[in-house]
């Protein structure tokens, strides 16, 4: 599994989640670092509570009372927690969303 063995290989990984209660226990646990942003849902905040001693039940308050574009950075990344504010993207955004059915039919045509 990368997330036990990959540091010895200088391999990392990266989660995100709107809702870290989805996520496997053992996934959170071995995470080193947490880049938090505001959590409102309970169950949400309660699944960080047991991912280890990196989020404390402090955070867990800090957590609450954060607004648009903050975040909270803990870990082994910085010696105390760390509240940030994100700046807003310098790059135009210009996503969609794919639609499987389409490419597929797109590709097997040609």
């Amino acid at each position: 599994m990368i997330l036990d063995e990959g540091w010895s290989f200088e391999v990392g990984l990266g989660l995100a989640t709107h809702h870290p209660n989805e996520l496997d226990s053992s996934l959170l646990t071995h995470c080193g670092n947490h880049l938090i942003m505001r959590l409102i849902n309970p169950i949400d905040q309660e699944s960080l509570k047991h991912c280890g001693e990196i989020v404390g039940t402090n955070l867990i308050e800090k957590m609450l009372t954060l607004s648009k574009g903050q975040v909270l950075v803990s870990g082994t990344c910085v010696e105390n927690p760390v509240l940030c504010k994100l700046r807003k993207s310098i790059t135009k955004v210009n996503s969609q969303t794919l639609k499987p059915s389409q490419l597929w039919t797109r590709y097997f045509q040609s």
